[in-house]
């Protein structure tokens, strides 16, 4: 009769304990993450992402924070550390709240390439169960954001003069502030001159 008592026992808990998981695991489908960025950026050109968060249940949502990992081609700006994943600490979240975030992003990588960044949503749904919801987010690495040309001749003559033309064109809508253009040569030769003064 004890033998029969603990078993009935155990499946009880065996059977709230299931019943609460799968409730909890039912339920984070009303937790929506919802991403909203460009399709397309400009390499070296800074870009945001918006994370709306959406707790459309009925409970609240603990210790709630958001994940970033970006590509090696992708970097977080604003962040303790910009090569590296981001936590964002979004503390608890109730029934029926809106959290929104905005992250922004710099491609360094190669161009024409998509690029795909990592986002997941974890919380605390009851007891000490965590929960995750996770999406990722492409953009594509159009092209550079400035254009270079260089006209130079095929050939020179020694200790004759010549010319290197340098033609540089910002494409995107950003404003680059204080850019500078280096320009490194041999020791062999001498530098005399330019259309705008160096430094």
């Amino acid at each position: 009769l004890v033998l029969v008592f603990v078993a009935f026992l155990a499946l009880v808990i065996l059977g709230a304990a299931s019943f609460v998981y799968f409730y909890l695991k039912s339920s984070s489908a009303d937790v929506k993450v919802e991403i909203e960025g460009p399709e397309e950026v400009f390499r070296g050109v800074p870009f945001d992402v918006d994370v709306n968060l959406v707790n459309g249940s009925d409970r609240l949502l603990g210790q709630a924070e958001i994940t970033v990992s970006p590509p090696e081609g992708v970097k977080v700006l604003g962040g303790s550390n910009s090569s590296s994943r981001l936590i964002d600490e979004i503390g608890d979240m109730g029934s029926g709240s809106l959290t929104k975030r905005t992250y922004r992003f710099i491609a360094v990588g190669e161009v024409d390439n998509t690029e795909e960044i990592s986002l997941s949503f974890s919380y605390l749904g009851g007891g000490r169960s965590r929960f995750e919801v996770s999406k990722n987010y492409k953009v594509k690495v159009r092209a550079e954001a400035v254009e270079f040309t260089v006209k130079k001749p095929e050939q020179v003559m020694p200790a004759s003069a010549f010319e290197v033309e340098i033609d540089y064109k910002n494409v995107s809508d950003f404003d680059f502030p204080e850019a500078v253009l280096e320009i490194q040569y041999p020791a062999a030769f001498k530098f005399l001159s330019a259309s705008l003064t160096p430094d």
